[in-house]
């Protein structure tokens, strides 16, 4: 009945669902990921997805072994300090998420240098579109893994050895495992 077989299906490809397919692709499992997006790099025009994650240096850590780092590392900038506010109260937003000029005041506030704990920076801060573009060259680059563009998990269904999902084409994907990471109402 199953059309693909592998150890892990990851429904999603955005950074998170890429993040884990391409992290246990290179630990060796067979994995597929699947997405109604392409994977590549979006184009750079008016409308593009312009922001960006601070991951700390355990995700940069997990990049790193998933084979994606070095395409990030000259376009990551250093996070070498933080600071943390806590405000009293409401989001400082006006409508449609406009700035109020008199937002909430700041109750406290604390600032933290990573120098301070030696030479390495808090982790770094890297664009979305770009961490995407690593991750799903990462997966590529592994010959047991495969990226399903254009395609959504429409249904899964749990087996006593695993489970198996149909895609919106009518495939059926066979998985010791499915990671559901194809946004919050997955």
């Amino acid at each position: 009945m199953a059309e693909i077989e592998t150890d892990i299906l990851v429904a999603g490809g955005g950074i998170a669902g890429l993040t884990v397919a391409a992290r246990l692709a290179a630990e060796g499992f067979r994995v597929v990921a699947v997405d109604p997006r392409p994977t590549g790099q979006m184009p750079e025009d008016e409308g593009a997805d312009r922001r960006t994650t601070a991951f700390l240096m355990p995700a940069v850590e997990t990049f790193r072994r998933a084979g994606a780092w070095p395409r990030l590392v000259a376009e990551a900038t250093a996070l070498n300090g933080m600071r943390i506010v806590s405000a009293a109260g409401g989001t400082g937003l006006g409508p449609r998420g406009t700035s109020r000029a008199q937002g909430p005041k700041p109750r406290a506030e604390a600032l933290f240098d990573a120098g301070e704990l030696g030479d390495a920076p808090f982790g770094y801060n890297v664009v979305n579109t770009a961490a995407r573009t690593a991750l799903a060259a990462a997966l590529a680059e592994r010959a047991h893994a495969r990226a399903i563009e254009g395609r959504r998990v429409m249904a899964a269904r749990r087996r006593l050895s695993g489970a198996m999902a149909e895609l919106d084409d009518g495939t059926w994907i066979a998985a010791r495992l499915i990671v559901a990471a194809d946004g919050r109402d997955s």
